[in-house]
């Protein structure tokens, strides 16, 4: 800054502070008039106080944080920022371990989820084609590293070829059975963005860069040129960005302001920390290169006694032989001084410096070292960190969540035709079906606390199993059943006792009897004196057993046979534990529709029932032993492959042979069609109550164990339904 040097006047009278008086000429002859006095800026008065002929003085220093020397050497322009943050991330591990961090662990895995079990396997094959997984770890990594991701989704179209323009009307294409076939993540360095707040969505461009405008000018590959639009080649030629469809590419930042173009790297609020370090360690690493080896430095002579050039050639020409063999003696004067000056004591002790940067280097990644290295201290001290980090991690994570389901799963369901006709219904308009990203637990919480008072609750009856299950993240269909199997192999032999049907006993019987006994049918005196017992043992001439409603299996021994007054009071029997009986999802929704028809028969859950050459029963989902007929809620888990059916038919029709009208109701059907499938319920009962009546006026003396059957299938869209046919029953009427 330029300085002025003035020299004060003896002549001039004293100065007041903020008032300077004259009575010199040269002042009238400024426009002053004598002995009047001149207002100055406070500071500049306070520049003349104890002022003399040597007083110097400056402008006001002025400071910005904007222009400093520090500021003015960090990269500010977009691409530099990109090239600075590449660098930093492969030579600085503080820096590759926090992008590493954050992009890495918060993307550890995701399911689908959706009402449309259709839809949601259509969507869970596209997201194993397009590697959904890994392209989600890609974008996040660039997310954080350089805080913008341009992604390209590119349109497999059966009309236009995803170019978007149909080739027979020239019109923009909607791509009908189009989908997406593949996702590219897009260099920022050839990317520009012209946005505004007034304007919809932003105009992204493509800069062609190197390799492309090597190829158009070339020709060559021919196979790579040949696949390229005209559109891109005419682009390329004329040195024009390629403008990219809003339909295809879009934009994630990270952070950045709301009214701005691009986002910000992690790493750019370290730059003048990891700079500041860089330069600490230049400094040593130049001072140790120069004294890596260390110097050997002989003085000879002294201050009384200076060396002459003979003296300094003979030392010379000593060190030279000593150098190759260090067992020979040098001989010179006394006034010689040899020694070696290394780096000890020369490179900065810049320890400290770097302990400050790499504490401030993790605040500003707004990470502790503990997550970075596992050196884990208890997890109490930890804890507002760590909810503050999940926090952190499930806002990105929600930001793609809703990115894919809005630019992937979105599109395809428009152009697929997946509408979902309940919310049409009542929004007035258009609504798509598609299915929710739902990622995985990051698992950094510490929640044993938690399942110990869930597991507490449980055993109180408060909270259900499913809830339990689904606290432990395990699969409660898939527990519950491999429950049901392990009590089918838990039984004595093989033996599985309980709430059965009957078991062979020469003839085909009728579910609810094993010796002849005959349930009493609704409607009508049917010759039998008492009621039979639902999947009783011993038939007629015994009543039901008590209770009613949705019954489990209950589990019973053959009656034990005491000594003459040895049996207990009736008073010291214990009413028979029943075993509870746990349903999957789907069989919940089929148990509330049943049960909310208040059905005058009583119905079991988990019905077993034998079958002749089968060592385990049949585990039937909701059974009505007095009308014969089988409610079976099909999961789309355990009953949608191929193998699956074929084992599900090869049931039923077993159980058709043992007079069983069984209905298998779809998982889908459950979930949205809960009235068709009430409807399907009453309509199939009011048929097997018929079937029934019927079928005890062909059979004589309702001798039912003599019947033989065949079965008829009837398959649907959302069902099927196998029924009993019965077969020879002229034979019956003649034998009897």
């Amino acid at each position: 800054m330029a300085k002025k040097k003035t020299t004060a006047s003896s002549e001039e009278s004293p100065v007041k502070t903020g008032t300077i008086k004259t009575n010199s000429p040269s002042s009238a002859s400024a426009n002053y008039a004598s002995g009047a006095s001149v207002h100055l800026p406070i500071t500049k008065a306070a520049q003349y106080m104890g002022g003399n002929a040597s007083t110097i003085f400056t402008q006001p220093m002025f400071f910005s944080p904007l222009h400093t020397p520090q500021a003015w050497q960090i990269a500010s322009k977009r691409k530099e920022v990109y090239q600075w943050a590449r660098f930093y991330y492969e030579n600085e591990p503080k820096c590759a371990a926090g992008v590493d961090f954050y992009s890495g662990f918060s993307m550890n895995g995701f399911t689908l989820e959706c009402k449309d079990k259709k839809v949601l396997l259509y969507y869970e094959d596209l997201v194993k084609n397009l590697n959904l997984d890994y392209w989600f770890k890609k974008i996040s990594h660039e997310y954080y590293l350089l805080g913008d991701v341009f992604v390209f989704t590119e349109i497999g179209c059966p009309i236009c070829g995803g170019a978007g323009v149909d080739p027979k009307t020239r019109e923009q294409c909607n791509h009908p059975d189009g989908t997406i076939k593949k996702i590219l993540v897009l260099n920022p360095d050839f990317i520009e963005v012209q946005s505004n707040q007034l304007a919809d969505d932003p105009v992204i461009s493509l800069i062609p860069d190197d390799d492309l405008k090597r190829i158009v000018m070339t020709q060559k590959p021919i196979e790579i040129f040949d696949r390229i639009p005209e559109n891109i080649k005419e682009s390329v030629v004329s040195g024009r960005p390629i403008p990219l469809s809003s339909r295809c590419v879009s934009h994630l930042k990270h952070k950045g302001s709301p009214y701005g173009t691009y986002g910000e790297s992690l790493l750019r609020r370290l730059f003048m920390l990891i700079a500041y370090k860089t330069k600490l360690m230049t400094a040593n690493w130049i001072m140790a290169e120069r004294h890596v080896l260390p110097i050997r430095i002989a003085k000879v002579g002294q201050a009384d006694r200076p060396a002459s050039a003979d003296d300094i050639a003979d030392v010379q020409e000593q060190l030279a032989a000593v150098a190759n063999d260090p067992n020979l003696t040098i001989v010179t004067h006394h006034a010689f001084e040899l020694d070696f000056i290394g780096a000890t004591g020369k490179i900065h002790n810049i320890a400290p410096d770097l302990e400050m940067v790499g504490k401030e280097m993790l605040d500003g990644l707004m990470l502790n070292q503990s997550l970075l290295n596992g050196e884990m201290g208890a997890y109490s001290g930890l804890a507002v960190g760590v909810e503050t980090m999940i926090r952190r991690l499930e806002s990105w994570r929600n930001e793609l969540a809703t990115w894919a389901e809005m630019n992937i799963f979105l599109p395809i369901a428009q152009m697929q035709g997946f509408v979902d006709a309940e919310k049409t219904e009542i929004l007035g308009k258009p609504q798509y079906l598609y299915p929710k990203v739902k990622f995985n637990d990051l698992r950094l919480r510490d929640n044993s606390n938690q399942l110990q008072m869930i597991m507490q609750l449980h055993d109180k009856g408060v909270i259900s199993t499913q809830k339990l299950c689904e606290e432990f993240d395990l699969d409660y269909d898939l527990e519950i059943k491999r429950v049901r199997e392990e009590q089918i192999m838990s039984g004595k032999g093989g033996v599985v006792e309980g709430a059965a049907g009957g078991m062979d006993m020469g003839g085909a019987p009728m579910p609810g009897g094993d010796m002849g006994g005959m349930p009493a049918m609704p409607g009508g005196d049917m010759g039998g004196d008492m009621e039979a017992m639902p999947g009783g043992d011993m038939g007629g001439g015994m009543e039901e057993m008590p209770g009613g409603g949705m019954e489990g299996m209950a589990s019973s021994s053959p009656d034990k046979i005491y000594k003459k007054g040895k049996a207990p009071k009736a008073e010291e029997v214990k009413a028979e534990v029943q075993t509870p009986v746990f349903l999957t999802k789907p069989e919940q929704k089929l148990y509330n529709i049943i049960a909310s028809m208040n059905l005058p028969y009583k119905t079991y859950a988990q019905f077993k029932q034998f079958a002749p050459g089968n060592n385990q029963p049949y585990l039937l989902d909701f059974a009505l032993p007095e009308i014969g007929i089988n409610f079976e809620a099909d999961g789309t888990r355990w009953h949608s492959d191929s193998e699956s059916v074929q084992r599900d038919r090869k049931r039923d029709l077993k159980l058709a042979s043992l007079g069983w009208r069984v209905v298998r109701i779809k998982e889908e059907a459950l979930n949205n069609k809960a009235d068709m499938v009430q409807s399907v319920v009453k309509n199939n009962i009011d048929e097997a109550i018929k079937e029934r009546q019927e079928l005890l006026k062909k059979s004589n003396n309702n001798n039912e164990s003599l019947l033989k059957f065949s079965s008829n299938e009837k398959d649907f869209e959302d069902y099927c339904v196998i029924k009993p046919v019965i077969i020879n029953d002229k034979n019956i009427s003649e034998k009897n």
